[in-house]
């Protein structure tokens, strides 16, 4: 379900689409303002990490500024073969890509997990919550730490054909943190050079990946996994 402010851009101008995800309490003018919680700064309520509701090939720019961190896609799981982290971000990604016209523009920025590890082990405890987040709600969390390399790659399975990494322009976020700023653009209708790379098939895992999994008890998972441990070793 989503709702949308009665001032949305998207009602004002139907033929130019600009998406603001993760706005938070920054209305961008111009821009369909978008968050998962609702605010005065938001347009629409929605859960950008799932299927948009926008046709494909309709939006013209998306710029989404410290929030891909927040998004949950889990790290490991065992149980579903096969599947890989990035990989899971990838899914995002390309169904943001989706919505884009050809031409139009995806813009993330987002924390530089490499930067804030050097200025955490070079003493700077401030570093701490732009790596982790603000833990007072799951929303608030950063899940995963980018850097270049990993947004590449990311960037690469979805479906880019070209990136670049820009100097960030956030200075909410980036006035005292590292960030990384990589803008990119939809070129027709390009695939992933990974040729194991296959959309479909990992959509299913991270949905399967997402599932909630029954509790366990303590007890009951260490019992289980002595019992692993041991019938590895008896082998």
């Amino acid at each position: 379900m989503d709702t949308c402010h009665p001032h949305s851009s998207e009602k004002k101008n139907e033929e130019l689409i600009k998406l603001h995800f993760g706005c938070g309490p920054i209305h961008k003018d111009g821009y369909v303002n978008i968050d998962i919680e609702n605010g005065p700064a938001v347009d629409k309520v929605l859960n950008i990490s799932i299927r948009l509701p926008y046709e494909s090939n309709s939006v013209d720019l998306i710029e989404a500024h410290h929030v891909i961190e927040h998004i949950r896609v889990p790290f490991w799981k065992s149980d579903v073969p096969g599947y890989n982290v990035l990989k899971g971000y990838a899914v995002v990604i390309r169904e943001w890509r989706r919505v884009l016209k050809p031409g139009g523009k995806l813009i993330i920025e987002c924390p530089n997990f490499d930067g804030l590890v050097d200025m955490y082990v070079n003493g700077d405890n401030d570093a701490l919550p732009q790596i982790f987040g603000h833990g007072d709600n799951d929303a608030n969390c950063h899940h995963y730490g980018f850097n270049v390399t990993r947004l590449s790659k990311i960037f690469e399975l979805a479906g880019f054909a070209t990136i670049q990494f820009t100097e960030p322009k956030d200075h909410i976020h980036n006035a005292k943190h590292p960030s990384l700023r990589v803008e990119a653009t939809k070129l027709g209708e390009t695939y992933s050079k990974d040729k194991n790379f296959n959309y479909k098939r990992e959509k299913e895992k991270k949905a399967e990946a997402d599932k909630p999994k029954p509790f366990i008890p303590y007890k009951e998972r260490v019992e289980k996994n002595d019992k692993n441990l041991a019938d590895t070793i008896s082998q």
